[in-house]
């Protein structure tokens, strides 16, 4: 069984992380190289996406969740929180499998400890990964607050590599704000 690819877009907030836990994705523009930021903008400019659903957490859940997280201190109430809305999301597309990531990464390399997930009953440890990865990745870590569900594409894959991460051919677009290349453009 392979699904066809999807062509059309869909952006959603999933908020079943308490009344404080969701803030408007448009407002999560500090870094240009977040997914929240660019996603809406090639979806919005009619480029064929995977169907996307985005899961923001609260300033005040990530305050418990990294310690909770990366040195088992604390409650597992605002993981338990992530975990849902992670699986929530997930619930909203075609799959499994599905395609985990944060706004920044998604820990490919670590595949099927990571990014692919085959079965809703192993979020917790994707999840559990892919933080892991984003401390990791720099000096300074990368933030994982915002996560990113999406449906999986099926792929011709030449061959694999990185536990069994399929490597296929690859195009990337690249979409310019009128800002940056002016008004004249042809």
């Amino acid at each position: 069984f392979a699904p066809e690819p999807t062509t059309a877009a869909t952006s959603t907030i999933t908020a079943p992380m308490g009344p404080t836990a969701i803030k408007d994705v448009n407002a999560v523009t500090d870094d240009k190289t977040r997914l929240s930021y660019w996603f809406p903008l090639i979806a919005a400019a009619g480029l064929p996406v995977p169907q996307t659903k985005i899961v923001r957490v609260s300033d005040d859940d990530m305050a418990l969740l990294y310690p909770f997280v990366l040195d088992q201190e604390g409650g597992p109430e605002p993981w338990h929180r992530l975990i849902a809305a992670i699986k929530s999301a997930a619930k909203e597309l075609p799959g499994p499998p599905y395609f985990l990531r944060t706004d920044y990464l998604s820990g490919k390399h670590g595949w099927v400890e990571t990014c692919y997930v085959a079965d809703l009953d192993t979020v917790p440890n994707h999840v559990s990964r892919i933080a892991e990865e984003s401390e990791m990745c720099d000096i300074m870590g990368r933030p994982w607050d915002v996560w990113v569900v999406r449906e999986f594409l099926p792929t011709i894959a030449t061959f694999s590599a990185f536990q069994g991460m399929p490597i296929a051919r690859e195009f990337r677009y690249f979409v310019l704000e009128p800002a940056d290349y002016g008004t004249d453009v042809r």
